[in-house]
């Protein structure tokens, strides 16, 4: 049986939450119960995909983007729920539901191609994905708090895609100020030299999520961010 959700409260009395500082954590992971379906009580399934996050968390991991926006009727609502109650040192991103991102007062992130919702709040911290300057200048003056750039390195989740390369993290820096995370085949090794081309901090999937010790991964990320 899978369990309800809470209610979603009235989306315009949900308190937004604060503007995110610029030394906002420098390592997001990025996840998606798609490909790892969420633990939860009434859910069955291996208990895999929040033992990592656990291990990644207890490492020293605090800023999480939440993908699955295929999972099917309240099972990302669950799945976000779920994570802010097991783990509410998270700053948790929400990835193309606004709503869903108010009602647990989270932060939002966009796609490149996604409008910037009319009703969300001033002030509320929101982030785009860009795969170019001019992507990342259009996002900037919108008022984005954040930008995940990329695909900077091959990675298999973008197959043929050879990756701008550290240029597009140069580039970007320096055009706007606007904090970026660089994104796409990120690993420990390639953290400092991501750093010296202006990178904030690093998006990754596969460096923890696939690592056979995701917490020693977490640890290795951190140590290379500074």
């Amino acid at each position: 049986m899978t369990p309800n959700a809470p209610s979603a409260p009235n989306a315009p009395d949900a308190p937004p939450p604060a503007a995110p500082p610029r030394d906002w954590p420098r390592l997001m992971l990025v996840w998606s119960p798609v490909a790892a379906p969420p633990l939860h009580a009434d859910w069955g399934g291996p208990p895999q995909p929040f033992a990592v996050i656990g291990a990644a968390v207890a490492a020293g991991l605090r800023l999480l983007q939440l993908r699955g926006r295929e999972l099917p009727g309240d099972a990302r609502r669950i799945a976000a729920h779920t994570l802010r109650e097991r783990f509410p040192e998270l700053v948790l991103l929400i990835n193309d539901d606004a709503l869903l991102a108010r009602e647990l007062g989270c932060g939002l992130h966009l796609p490149e191609q996604a409008p910037l919702p009319a009703a969300w709040p001033p002030g509320a911290p929101w982030g785009r994905a860009v795969h170019g300057l001019a992507a990342a200048r259009a996002a900037a003056a919108e008022g984005a708090h954040f930008l995940v750039v990329g695909t900077i390195f091959p990675t298999p989740s973008k197959p043929g895609h050879p990756g701008a390369g550290l240029e597009l993290v140069t580039e970007v820096h320096a055009a706007l100020r606007t904090p970026l995370y660089a994104i796409g085949g990120v690993d420990a090794r390639s953290v400092p030299a991501l750093r010296a081309a202006g990178a904030h901090g690093v998006a990754v999937q596969r460096a923890i999520l696939d690592a056979p010790d995701p917490a020693a991964a977490t640890a290795a990320l951190l140590t290379s961010l500074g």
